[in-house]
Order: structure tokens, then C-alpha cells, then sequence
């Protein structure tokens, strides 16, 4: 049972968002931009495995950037789009960059605080940290394959949750926590084609516009 709930509480958070959207959206228009930055630590593990549900050892560190683009805007409700390039390093397994975009749902529960869902899908090159590769010369010698890596998919959820801290250079600043579920594949064809990660990440949000040119006024945080 404790399991379950692990499982049907993103599924709820995820459902809620988006069946609010219909009655909060479109009370008025206005694109607004984003820029984020993150540390993440990232497992080769199914979601919500590690301890307090989220967090893993041993550490496989790395970071995130991303552009975010609102497409709608209302009181509690928006849609938007982001934009994401990755770095994770399992020290043992492979080193990974990943290029990858979400559509999110966030909710707004109080002004400065916001959830959000995101499923996204993208591309991510993985490199081999271990076994080198040799392949032999015309003249009876090996000689060490280049480690080019290989070309990957990836697609899953993220949670997450933020919280407007103030302004800073005439931005608005929030800091966020992710949870993001999302596999990799193909990994191994014939053992794993579906290999799943659990990655958590902490960072900071902010406006890629100074507040003089946002014409509301209103935080999308």
C-alpha cells in the first residue's frame, strides 16, 4: 500500500493540474520567458526508490539549464514550453548529455508558491566511463577505439514545486526543486532497452525580462 501511494500521488498532482487548467486559463495573454539553472544527482532507479522517496546514493552529480516559455496565463493557471540541456555523471556507468523539451502545467496554490507537471521527450548521447574498446590493425597491432558514444532517446514526468524569493538585477527569483522519472533507451537491447532514472534537482528560476517591461505585473512563479 505505501508503495502505491508513491506511485498515485504524481499521478494526482499531475491529473489536478491539468483538469483545473479548464476553468482558471485564458483570462488574459501574456508570453512570458524564463531562464533556469540546477545541480541535480541522478539514479539509474525506478521513481520514488531512494530514501525519503527521492533521494539517492551514491551521488552521480551534474547540472541543468533551461529556457521556459509561458503559452497561457491566468490567476492559478498557465501552460508552458521549456527548453533543456543536461549533464549526468555515473562515475561507474557512463557520462550523459541530454537535449530535451517539457509541456508543463503549473499551478499556482499561493502567490509566491507554485507546482508543476511536465512530460517531456528528447535526445540524450551517453559515453561508456569504463571498457575500452580496441579493434585490430592491418599489421597484426590494436589500436583504441575513440569513445564517440551512442545516440539515445529519452521521455518522462516531472514534479516539481517553486518558490518566488524576491527580485534581483529587476528580476523576479524563484528557487525550485524538481523530481525528474524519465528512462533512457535503447540501452542494453537484448538485457534493459528501458533503463529508468530518478533525478533531483535544485536551482534557480528567474525572468529573462527586467519587471519595467512586464505589463501586468503579476509573477509567474
Amino acid at each position: 500500500m505505501k508503495n502505491k501511494g508513491r506511485i498515485l500521488l504524481p499521478l494526482f498532482i499531475f491529473i489536478f493540474c491539468f483538469v483545473t487548467s479548464f476553468s482558471t486559463q485564458g483570462q488574459f495573454d501574456k508570453s512570458v520567458w524564463k531562464g533556469s539553472a540546477a545541480l541535480l544527482n541522478d539514479a539509474a532507479s525506478l521513481p520514488f526508490a531512494g530514501k525519503a522517496g527521492i533521494v539517492h546514493l551514491p551521488i552521480h552529480p551534474g547540472g541543468v539549464v533551461a529556457v521556459e516559455r509561458n503559452w497561457t496565463s491566468g490567476p492559478k493557471f498557465q501552460w508552458s514550453q521549456t527548453a533543456k540541456i543536461g549533464y549526468i555523471n555515473h562515475r561507474y556507468l557512463q557520462h550523459i548529455l541530454q537535449l530535451y523539451t517539457e509541456l508543463q502545467a503549473n499551478y499556482r496554490l499561493q502567490k509566491p508558491w507554485m507546482v508543476y507537471a511536465g512530460l517531456g521527450l528528447g535526445y540524450a548521447h551517453a559515453f561508456t566511463n569504463h571498457h575500452d574498446k580496441f579493434e585490430i590493425q592491418e599489421n597484426g597491432t590494436y589500436k583504441k577505439k575513440a569513445n564517440v558514444g551512442r545516440a539515445q532517446a529519452m521521455f518522462g514526468l516531472n514534479l516539481g514545486s517553486s518558490l518566488n524569493v524576491g527580485q534581483a538585477f529587476e528580476r523576479n527569483v524563484a528557487v525550485f526543486m524538481n523530481y525528474h522519472m524519465w528512462f533512457q533507451m535503447p540501452f542494453v537491447n537484448q538485457y534493459v532497452p528501458l533503463l529508468p532514472h530518478s533525478t533531483l534537482q535544485i536551482g534557480l528560476k528567474f525572468n529573462l525580462h527586467s519587471n519595467d517591461k512586464n505589463e501586468s505585473g503579476e509573477e509567474y512563479f
